[in-house]
């Protein structure tokens, strides 16, 4: 699915795919509040715990738009996490585009930081239903000197109510390798909740 993905973003970075994926408008600006029930670590198929979130996405100026995420993830026993995202890239009217991205995941021991790159793809599908995916790629430097990397992968959708309120859902998988060990963790959240939009 993620070679799918990959493949995906690259046609839409083409200069002569722009118009294909010019699927209706992207709201000037959107927030969505969430809930995650359950976030999967995929190391012996543990249960991590569930979590909340923050999310919004705006248009800055003209084709330039600024993506900002916050959340908690809270396991079953122990301190929780926190994982802020800002991403400012270049968008269709559509939304999909291209993003540099800054992330910052802090537990009650460590502050690790990153940078890297997010491509996103999304469209109107039905009047009342928009559907998006995103792909990206982060490498962080921890305060121990190691430098993990992470690919993630996205998908959802929402359905609007009307004009303004919608609800959404989506479901992110993320895979991080670490220097000096073979085990790749891979952790999966489900995400559900209402999003709001300003501006058509």
């Amino acid at each position: 699915m993620t070679k799918r993905l990959a493949a995906l973003l690259i046609a839409v970075a083409l200069p002569g795919t722009a118009s294909a994926w010019s699927w209706g408008e992207a709201p000037d600006a959107s927030v969505d509040v969430y809930a995650i029930p359950k976030v999967t670590v995929d190391v012996g198929g543990k249960e991590f715990g569930d979590g909340y979130g923050l999310r919004g996405m705006f248009r800055a100026y003209q084709m330039v738009s600024v993506l900002v995420e916050h959340n908690r993830l809270q396991p079953d026993a122990g301190t929780g996490v926190s994982q802020t995202r800002l991403d400012v890239g270049v968008t269709l009217p559509s939304g999909t585009g291209l993003f540099l991205e800054y992330a910052d995941d802090r537990d009650s021991d460590s502050s690790n930081s990153g940078y890297g790159v997010r491509g996103r793809v999304t469209g109107q599908a039905r009047p009342d239903v928009r559907l998006y995916a995103d792909l990206g790629y982060l490498k962080y430097q921890e305060e121990s000197g190691s430098k993990p990397t992470e690919l993630f992968y996205s998908a959802g959708g929402t359905f609007s109510i009307n004009e303004m309120f919608g609800l959404f859902a989506d479901y992110k998988v993320s895979t991080y390798k670490f220097e000096g060990i073979p085990i790749e963790p891979k952790v999966s959240m489900a995400r559900l909740g209402m999003n709001i939009a300003f501006g058509f």
